[in-house]
């Protein structure tokens, strides 16, 4: 097992993944940059990227300053190789996101 330390945009590996995993990472992309991450992170699962993310059911008027909301559906269809996304809301304040690659 390889263990790397990078950043998203840094990462770099030759291999693809069966699932990418991101739990409360993505919320912390400013939304500038989100769709690059994305993009950048969908080089890498050859079935599934999944993320769980702050995604709640109302909008707080009090988000830190850290958090952001992406509408990550929207996002990942925006690519050719996700063929699918299925959301789950798991809390009131949270979701999976999978994203089905072809």
């Amino acid at each position: 097992m390889d263990f790397h330390v990078s950043t998203i945009l840094d990462f770099k590996y030759k291999e693809k993944f069966d699932l990418v995993f991101g739990s409360e990472v993505l919320l912390h992309v400013k939304p500038l940059d989100i769709q690059k991450v994305i993009k950048h992170l969908l080089n890498y699962p050859k079935k599934n990227m999944l993320n769980i993310d702050f995604f709640p059911v109302e909008i707080p008027n009090n988000l830190a300053k850290h958090n952001f909301i992406h509408p990550y559906e929207k996002i990942y269809l925006k690519f050719e190789n996700v063929k699918n996304v299925i959301t789950t809301q798991i809390k009131e304040k949270q979701c999976i996101f999978n994203a089905e690659i072809s």
